[in-house]
């Protein structure tokens, strides 16, 4: 026979994994949530020019570090209204972001394309010539 401690000990337990099972259950849908999903993907794809333009170049680090900063601003935003409404963003959130990412694709275009000098890239190394034997 099951004592009574026993069995209070296992409705505790089924208790604590069921009041946290809908949490995670819900986690994959407030992740790929459309307008999360949306917003995100812009992000990342600003993420990926300002690193092309450091990279090739075309933007100082120093714009690259300002254009950055405003990508986290945005982050931060995105992620403070996810937490206020539930683990995703309402339609009027979502406009408001891709307002700011309009401006903020902008300025990255500008900054790519600007007259702002920019380290020069190592030229590449001629090879050296081989010694004519004689």
């Amino acid at each position: 026979m099951i004592r009574p401690s026993t069995v209070s000990k296992i409705l505790v337990a089924l208790c604590a994994v069921s009041s946290v099972a809908p949490a995670f259950a819900a986690r994959p849908f407030v992740q790929k949530h459309p307008r999360r999903a949306e917003v995100n993907g812009r992000i990342k794809n600003q993420e990926r020019r300002i690193n092309q333009g450091v990279k090739n170049g075309t933007m100082t680090k120093e714009e690259a570090h300002e254009e950055r900063q405003d990508l986290r601003n945005i982050k931060r935003e995105e992620r403070a209204e996810v937490k206020a409404n539930g683990g995703h963003i309402t339609k009027s959130e979502q406009k408001d972001l891709n307002k700011q990412l309009n401006a903020n694709s902008k300025d990255i275009y500008q900054d790519k394309h600007n007259d702002v000098n920019r380290p020069a890239a190592p030229a590449p190394e001629a090879p050296a010539a081989a010694p004519v034997a004689q």
